[in-house]
């Protein structure tokens, strides 16, 4: 009998551990396809977590006209124009005068309430007005970039590149890699591209002429009327003596985004040493 009542007991003691084991197992894969979704579809983070539709809002273009208008009021006034759902606490307050024309919505959202301290964050399909504190170093619509130059020394356009960028945009340097890792809205990285790949060309052209100077003279003539069109240094000899002889070429410039006392000085590093500006 006690045999009989032994051998049960090792069966069901069987039994329960083979269940475990399983249970075990069945854990084991549950873990590992969590593991493999989450690998193959990650939390989303910064602008990832715009969906299409407000992004599409973000950035479609109007006209507004703000007269010592309360934010309240100027945040529905968008909702009534743009058609975007906003949620608006109680404790945002603070008048407004603007006017806009042909301005996406996200520059018109940060002129109004990056000035009296609030900022926006992109909830579903809804916007959500908080104070600046709390929305965190992710723009929503912003982009990151990184522009690689050859001739000027990157820390050499920041001060002019700071002047293009929007109130919460951000440029730094990268000696290392001669590189400038810049944040800003899509537009305005386009604009500040096209200043860096034009001033890098302007070093360009001040690094080859200073190269050429030290040419054979009978090559003079030839880089003289080179791509450019911009007269290099020649060698002319005078009383017997060979000097070089630098020919200095105006040029004027209107910047359109830009103060010019503002480009002066980083402008002045770029100069060769018999160069001017004024």
């Amino acid at each position: 009998m006690d045999g009989f009542h032994g051998a049960r007991h090792r069966r069901v003691a069987h039994r329960i551990r083979r269940a475990a084991a399983i249970l075990l197992l069945a854990c084991g894969w549950s873990l590992i396809a969590a593991a493999e979704t989450l690998a193959a579809d990650p939390a989303p983070s910064g602008s990832s977590q715009i969906s299409e539709e407000m992004r599409t809002k973000l950035s479609k273009r109007g006209d507004l006209t703000l007269r010592d208008a309360t934010l309240i009021d100027a945040l529905f006034t968008i909702r009534e124009i743009w058609g975007v759902n906003l949620v608006v606490g109680n404790d945002v307050q603070g008048d407004v005068n603007g006017s806009f024309v042909n301005a996406p919505l996200y520059e018109i959202l940060d002129a109004i309430l990056v000035s009296k301290g609030y900022g926006y964050r992109p909830v579903g399909d809804s916007l959500v007005i908080v104070r600046l504190d709390e929305v965190g170093g992710v723009k929503p619509m912003f982009k990151t970039e990184i522009f690689s130059v050859r001739y000027v020394e990157p820390n050499e356009l920041t001060s002019v590149i700071e002047h293009l960028l929007s109130p919460n945009g951000s440029v730094r340097a990268v000696t290392s890699s001669k590189s400038l890792v810049i944040s800003d809205y899509p537009d305005r990285l386009q604009v500040i591209g096209e200043k860096i790949k034009e001033l890098d060309s302007r070093a360009q052209l001040i690094v080859e002429g200073r190269s050429s100077s030290s040419l054979p003279s009978n090559t003079g003539s030839d880089i003289a009327g080179g791509d450019s069109g911009i007269p290099l240094p020649v060698s002319t000899n005078s009383g017997g003596a060979e000097e070089d002889q630098v020919t200095l070429v105006p040029g004027y410039f209107h910047p359109q985004f830009v103060d010019a006392d503002v480009l002066r000085d980083a402008v002045g590093q770029l100069l060769s040493a018999e160069g001017k500006i004024a």
